[in-house]
């Protein structure tokens, strides 16, 4: 290869640069000083906790990032939850993080390995008071006034014309087709996969496109880390949808160590089923609850996807430094 040759590929090599610009990059700096402050001034501590650790989090819908250390296998944090909730246990009040975390997830528009999330709990909150602080934060960065409340079922109704506590698979099947989403039939799919495609491809992107919207009244069996309200069955959980965007999931926290241990048992059981890894059971976060989980409501915030949103972005890239593949 001549050398004349080679300076044209280096020239035309534009990988290196970031993806966002720098004014982008000033900006990004002041949401998150806005974040702190807004926090420093409702008296809650800014706390950090380590990004690896030896075991994670079971939930069958997400997919941890396994490295190795001293030739044994660790997994990079899905999210800072596990080890909060272990400061908690320890007596730290309330508390934040604003951190990375990391999910072997599609790459896209709106996904990245790599992303940057705010967590926090707050000890003896009720989840309709930390609704309301979500709500606080979110109009504060998005300077937005607006908000409606919806019930999963309700979603449904609204967005694809079905009723899912009456709804068979076969009913939800045809409610995809009805949207020109084609689900292979010849698979076995389960009654839950079905409703999860339904909302994922029609019901998600259409919530909050005028307004926030906080969706509430999810089934007993998405409680995942949650309580199950026992009058309703349903999850005392809820989540946050701006511009058919996912912002926010928030539960009333499970504290309850022994039922703790079943659920992650259980999702084990599903992982194998369907092929993916079984996951180690996080034992010291079983032992900090056996001493003592004090009754909370957390939230997790995606704030690469709020940035982007308070940015008028389409596309991650904007908002994030260097996104994969330039990392």
């Amino acid at each position: 290869m001549s050398v004349a040759l080679l300076k044209k590929i280096v020239a035309n090599n534009t990988d290196w640069r970031p993806n966002m610009d720098i004014a982008a990059l000033k900006q990004r700096a002041a949401f998150l000083f806005l974040i702190r402050h807004f926090f420093a001034t409702r008296g809650v501590l800014e706390v950090e906790t380590p990004l690896m650790s030896h075991a994670i989090g079971t939930d069958v819908n997400l997919s941890p990032l396994p490295v190795l250390f001293q030739n044994k296998v660790h997994y990079l944090q899905t999210s800072p939850e596990f080890a909060m909730k272990r400061l908690l246990c320890a007596g730290s009040g309330p508390i934040y993080q604003l951190c990375k975390a990391f999910r072997d997830d599609e790459f896209g528009p709106r996904h990245n390995p790599e992303f940057t999330m705010l967590e926090w709990y707050r000890p003896d909150w009720t989840l309709a008071q930390l609704e309301q602080e979500v709500i606080d934060l979110i109009q504060l960065l998005l300077k937005t006034t607006s908000t409606e409340h919806l019930l999963y079922q309700e979603a449904f109704l609204r967005y694809a014309d079905i009723d899912i506590a009456t709804a068979t698979t076969a009913d939800i099947l045809g409610a995809l087709r009805r949207f020109g989403v084609f689900i292979d039939e010849t698979t076995d799919i389960e009654h839950e996969q079905a409703i999860d495609a339904l909302f994922g491809f029609v019901v998600e992107p259409k919530l909050g496109q005028n307004t926030l919207t906080i969706l509430r009244g999810f089934p007993g069996s998405l409680a995942a880390l949650a309580n199950v309200d026992p009058e309703t069955g349903h999850a005392l959980r809820f989540e946050v949808y701006y511009h058919g965007i996912e912002l926010a999931n928030a539960y009333q926290e499970l504290c309850d160590p022994n039922k703790l241990r079943q659920r992650f048992a259980f999702d084990n059981q599903i992982r194998a089923q369907q092929g993916k890894p079984v996951l180690p059971i996080d034992e010291h976060l079983l032992a900090a609850m056996t001493h003592g989980l004090p009754d909370c409501s957390g939230v997790a915030l995606g704030i690469d996807r709020l940035f982007m949103l308070a940015l008028d972005a389409n596309n991650l890239d904007a908002v994030i430094s260097f996104r994969y593949p330039r990392a």
